[in-house]
């Protein structure tokens, strides 16, 4: 597979009041043509930070430090301007809140016509069988009626569904989704989800799927990289991950969905402790933590296509 984008020593933080509070810390990974990468993570892991940072989206009061590799140029590097003719033309993005994410003023053909019109003379008749088209790759039933509507007056799997039409819309190559299903229910995050790999079926695209639903991604990814405050824990291929999980805190994502589908109590060990600076990020989490653990924070390990940021792995 051809590689399409590579992360290397990503680092962002934000500064407030001349403190800098780092968000992610030494962040590497790679994505493919066509594949699905999944990151997971609890809120607060620095899932979505990533996902901003992939195209510079940050807050203004941000910093960030690494490369973000595309096409032979380091995104991080390029000026407000020259990210014009990446940002939804080669790099499409689905927000999580699809009605917040829609100009509620707009009626959908326009939204639509914005994602894939370079200039602003285009032949209107052409421009409607292209939004056409897209309304029926993702699904969307009675396309006529729906590019004529505003957002309020669709359902909220309709506008997340109009949201991977925008992001495709350009034929990117990368198409990054982040939390695109969490305001939608059981059913709707299946279909949304199912939709995504029909997406990358088609267009050859690299997805990278953000979820805190380690279940959901796992359905539908090809490689799966777990967060924990800001950094990578452990990453390989799905079935090993999920089989073979190295890290404690990814046996614990795993237990919790257990726990869950059999409805059984669920605990998790949490120690009320202040975490040491230059110890494991999970230290405080972990009931197999070792001296080791509270002296050095543990770096990314590979053996084949597995890695794993953990001491107690390395000892065995």
């Amino acid at each position: 597979m051809n590689k399409i984008l590579e992360v290397k020593n990503l680092e962002v933080g934000f500064i407030n009041n001349n403190t800098r509070s780092e968000v992610l810390k030494k962040i590497d990974f790679d994505l493919f043509e066509n594949e699905s990468l999944g990151i997971v993570g609890e809120s607060g892991s620095g899932k979505s930070t990533i996902a901003l940072s992939i195209l510079k989206l940050l807050a203004q009061n941000s910093y960030a430090k690494g490369r973000v590799n595309f096409e032979n140029v380091n995104l991080l590097a390029l000026k407000e301007k020259e990210l014009l003719s990446y940002r939804g033309k080669k790099i499409g993005m689905i927000f999580q809140d699809p009605l917040s994410s829609l100009n509620p003023t707009m009626k959908i053909f326009y939204q639509l016509k914005e994602a894939f019109v370079k200039e602003d003379k285009i032949n209107l008749e052409k421009a409607r069988l292209k939004a056409l088209s897209l309304l029926d790759l993702v699904g969307i039933k009675n396309p006529m009626v729906r590019l004529m509507q505003y957002p309020h007056e669709l359902s909220g799997g309709m506008r997340q569904r109009i949201l991977i039409a925008i992001a495709i819309a350009a034929s990117p190559k990368i198409i990054i989704a982040d939390e695109p299903t969490s305001s939608l229910d059981a059913t709707l995050q299946i279909q949304i989800a199912n939709l995504l790999l029909e997406v990358k079926k088609k267009t050859k695209a690299g997805i990278i799927f953000i979820s805190h639903d380690l279940a959901l991604v796992s359905a539908i990814c090809d490689r799966i990289l777990v967060m924990y405050k800001g950094k990578i824990v452990e990453q390989g291929g799905v079935k090993e991950l999920l089989t073979a999980p190295k890290h404690p805190y990814t046996q614990m994502l795993l237990n919790t969905i257990k726990a869950l589908e059999e409805e059984k109590p669920l605990f998790l060990e949490l120690k009320n402790h202040l975490e040491e600076k230059n110890g494991c990020p999970y230290l405080h989490r972990c009931i197999c933590a070792k001296d080791i653990c509270r002296e050095k924070s543990p770096s990314l390990k590979s053996t084949k296509n597995h890695s794993v940021a953990c001491h107690l792995t390395e000892e065995k």
